[in-house]
Parts: structure tokens; C-alpha cells; sequence
């Protein structure tokens, strides 16, 4: 009988869970977090982003994302900030646009940028000097989200911020399916958090002040990433950067706002909040 692997949160002991698709699920006997159980290198190969990736970018992005972006420019102003896992850098170029001094990490060769200084590794970032460092999206796909957390802490300033958003596995929707997450053929998630995993990983990580809150109405975000994937070829052969994309109006604002307030119980997604 072959070994479940580890939890990848407290390291303790897990039994399997059953299938994501083709993947094979493994739930923490002494946490319940529940997780991909395949080794940490098929899941960096799988997370592994190629120049496909800001193709799905300029069909994807839009107003509401610029809109949702100047939000957290917001909600979380700096002198510093450090986007991990920045992609396209497309918020990034929002605190730019605000006056901030921006850097990012992400290792994939496309997301290199003559506009602001990209790490390929977290050990590159300077140690305590962020005001505010954001990880959106991000801790779904790593193997080891304590490490990550824990590294993002490093690179900021005492009193800075760390901000982290994930999908909601405990959300009205993941409660309804029974599979509770969309089918997978390969571990592109490979966490899968709870309010409680995320309080957890805190104490993990030795954080000592933060906030953890559901947001996200249910089923809008897939809702709207079917909507834009159907968008027309010729449509998504144009570039949609940030200056030809469609500017924020009042509207992409207010929709925005709405979907975040809307769920502050069992939402789509997770944020979490974390005071150095």
C-alpha cells in the first residue's frame, strides 16, 4: 500500500480523499486540510506558465479588473509593494499609476518587464523593506503555502502588510458539488483552503496579527470567465494591455464593490490580511 504524502500545512499524517478529476486528493488527519497528493514536482511543471498564458491574460482582463486592482491600490497603499506572482503586472502598473515604487516575482521569462524590476525567486526580494506585499491567486498552486507565506513576511517592512486571496473550498458553491471544486486533469490547484486552513497556516508561519474574511459572489467570477473565453478570435488576437483595455468606469466600480461586499459568509473567495 503506497504512502499518502504528508499534509503540506502541519506535515502530519493524511488519508486519501478521493478524486479531483485525475487527481488524486489526501485530507490531514490532525488539520482536515485537504490537498493535492502528488509530488511537489508535478505540480511546479503543471503551474509552470508559457507565453499561452498572456494570451488567456488579454482575453480574460478588462474594466472590472482595473477596477478591482485600483481597489486594493486603495484599500493597501505603500511607498513599496511587491506583487508575488505578478504575471502580466498589470497590478503593479495600477500602484505605479499611483505613485508607488512596485517590484514583482514571478519566474516566467514573459513576465520580465522594462517598467519595474522582476524577481524570479523570493530569495532575490530584499529583506524587511515592503510596505505592502500582495500574493493574489497564488497560494492555490504552490506545494508548500507555509514557506510562501513565511517568505512573504521576510521581504516586509516591520508594520507592513501582506495581503493573500484564494478560492473559498468551504464557499455556498463548493458545499453544493460533489466534487466541491471544478474537475482537473493535472494539479493546477493543488490547496485547497478554508477559512480555518487559512488561520492555521498563520500560526504555521508565526503570524501574530491577522484577518481572515470570505468575499465573492457565488458563481459570478465563472459566470464572467465563460463570458470573456467566448469572446470572438479577432477580439482576442488584439493586445489588451493596460492602455488599450477599457478603462474603469462608474459602473465597473460600483460591480466591484458589490461583488465583495455581497458574501462576507461562505463567498467564492478567501482574503487574508497579515500585520508584520
Amino acid at each position: 500500500m503506497n504512502e499518502v504524502k504528508r499534509c503540506t500545512l502541519c506535515g502530519g499524517e493524511a488519508d486519501a480523499a478521493g478524486m479531483n478529476g485525475e487527481v488524486p486528493l489526501a485530507k490531514c488527519r490532525a488539520c482536515g486540510f485537504a490537498y493535492a497528493a502528488v509530488p511537489d514536482s508535478e505540480i511546479a511543471a503543471t503551474n509552470r506558465c508559457g507565453e499561452e498564458t498572456t494570451d488567456r491574460y488579454r482575453r480574460l482582463q478588462s474594466g472590472f479588473d482595473l477596477a478591482w486592482f485600483d481597489w486594493l491600490v486603495g484599500r493597501f497603499p505603500g511607498t513599496n509593494v511587491l506583487d508575488i506572482g505578478c504575471g502580466n503586472g498589470l497590478l503593479l502598473r495600477r500602484y505605479q499609476r499611483a505613485g508607488w515604487n512596485v517590484a514583482g516575482v514571478d519566474p516566467a521569462p514573459w513576465a520580465q518587464s522594462d517598467d519595474y524590476r522582476v524577481f524570479t525567486d523570493m530569495d532575490q526580494a530584499p529583506l524587511d523593506f515592503y510596505d505592502v506585499v500582495m500574493c493574489t491567486s497564488v497560494l492555490e498552486h504552490v506545494p508548500n503555502p507555509a514557506k510562501m507565506l513565511r517568505q512573504a513576511l521576510a521581504v516586509a517592512r516591520p508594520g507592513g502588510v501582506v495581503y493573500m486571496s484564494v478560492p473559498n473550498f468551504d464557499s455556498w458553491v463548493a458545499r453544493c458539488r460533489a466534487e466541491r471544486m471544478r474537475p482537473q486533469s493535472a494539479p493546477y490547484h493543488c490547496n485547497f483552503f478554508t477559512a480555518r486552513d487559512l488561520r492555521h497556516l498563520c500560526k504555521q508561519a508565526g503570524a501574530r496579527s491577522y484577518r481572515v474574511r470570505s468575499y465573492g459572489v457565488p458563481l459570478a467570477w465563472d459566470f464572467w470567465r465563460k463570458h470573456r473565453m467566448k469572446a470572438t478570435a479577432a477580439a482576442a488576437a488584439a493586445p489588451k494591455t493596460e492602455q488599450n483595455a477599457s478603462c474603469p468606469t462608474w459602473k465597473h466600480r460600483l460591480v466591484v464593490k458589490a461583488y465583495y461586499w455581497a458574501a462576507p459568509w461562505r463567498g467564492d473567495k478567501l482574503e487574508l490580511r497579515v500585520k508584520k
